[in-house]
C-alpha cells in the first residue's frame, strides 16, 4: 500500500508540501480531491495530504466538508509559505504579456499585482504546475504563468517577477488525513 495520496502533477503546491513535510513517504499523484478520498476509502493509500485553507483566499473548495462526509480524520496540519512568481518560456516583460495561465486560487491571490495590467486575460488551470504544461503546449510567446519558483525553474521557465502574491506572508494550510 502506498503511504500518501496527493494532488498532482509534480511541483504543485501539494507536492512542495509533501517534499517539505513528508519526504520519507511513498506517494501517488491524483487528478482530483474526489479521487484522493476514494483512494483512502478503498485502501489504495494509507493517508492523504490535502489543502485546507489559504491565508489570503480562505477555504480550499469543500475539503473540510468532504473529510467529514467521507468519515475521514484529520491527523496533522502543516503550513506552507506560498511565494507566487510570474514566469514565461520567453524573455518578456509584464507589459508584453497578453495571457496568463494558473490555478484560480493563484489568480485570486495576485489580483493586486495584476490590477494595473487590464490588457491581460487569465486562463484557469487545474493546478499551478498544470498551468506550466498548458503554457508550454500553447507555444504562446506572449503568455505567462503564475506558479512557484521551484516549479518554474524545474521546467526551465524564466522568472519575470517573484513574490507577486497580494499578501507578503501568504501561506496554505495542508491537512494529513486518514480513515
Amino acid at each position: 500500500m502506498i503511504d500518501l495520496g496527493l494532488l498532482g502533477p509534480e511541483n504543485t503546491f501539494h507536492d512542495l508540501a509533501r517534499k517539505r513535510f513528508l519526504p520519507q513517504l511513498t506517494f501517488e499523484y491524483f487528478k482530483t480531491f474526489d479521487e484522493i478520498f476514494q483512494a483512502i476509502k478503498s485502501g489504495q493509500v494509507k493517508q492523504a495530504l490535502i489543502a485546507l485553507r489559504n491565508s489570503h483566499s480562505g477555504a480550499v473548495g469543500e475539503n473540510h466538508e468532504l473529510i467529514k462526509e467521507n468519515g475521514l480524520s484529520l491527523i496533522k496540519e502543516f503550513v506552507l509559505p506560498v511565494n507566487l512568481c510570474l514566469g514565461s518560456l520567453y524573455p518578456n516583460s509584464i507589459e508584453s504579456i497578453k495571457k496568463i495561465y494558473s490555478h484560480p486560487m493563484a489568480i485570486k491571490e495576485t489580483t493586486e499585482y495584476f490590477s494595473h495590467y487590464s490588457h491581460i486575460k487569465f486562463v484557469a488551470s487545474s493546478s499551478t504546475a498544470g498551468a506550466i504544461e498548458e503554457l508550454r503546449n500553447s507555444h504562446n510567446k506572449l503568455a505567462g504563468v503564475i506558479s512557484s519558483k521551484e516549479a518554474l525553474e524545474a521546467q526551465g521557465f524564466l522568472i519575470i517577477s517573484e513574490g507577486i502574491q497580494d499578501e507578503a506572508h501568504n501561506s496554505t494550510t495542508f491537512g494529513l488525513i486518514t480513515l
